[in-house]
């Protein structure tokens, strides 16, 4: 995962811990800026940090999880196909 499509996660889980956002954002950038520029692996770069040290390495694999940071795009992409068909259904009548 690259840091740039989870940034907003990443602030928000700090500011629920009680992290300012100022402070959060800074953390994140700088997590961002050593992913872009360095590379390696997201888990070990964000142990570093204190982001590392205010979540346990359980906390940061749930977090870290592609699947658990797509909202509720499959709600809506289940109601999109579900009113086109019916749609369909209708225009077929």
């Amino acid at each position: 995962s690259s840091p740039l499509c989870i940034s907003e996660r990443l602030t928000s889980e700090l500011t629920l811990k009680g992290v300012d956002r100022q402070s959060s954002h800074e953390i994140v950038r700088k997590i961002s800026m050593e992913y872009y520029e360095k590379g390696g692996n997201l888990m070990e770069i964000i142990k570093k940090t204190e982001f590392g040290k205010i979540f346990k390495e359980n906390e940061l694999e749930e977090i870290l999880n592609p699947e658990n940071f797509t909202g509720s795009s499959e709600y809506i992409c289940q109601n999109v196909v579900k009113n086109t068909l019916e749609i369909r259904g209708k225009l077929n009548d």
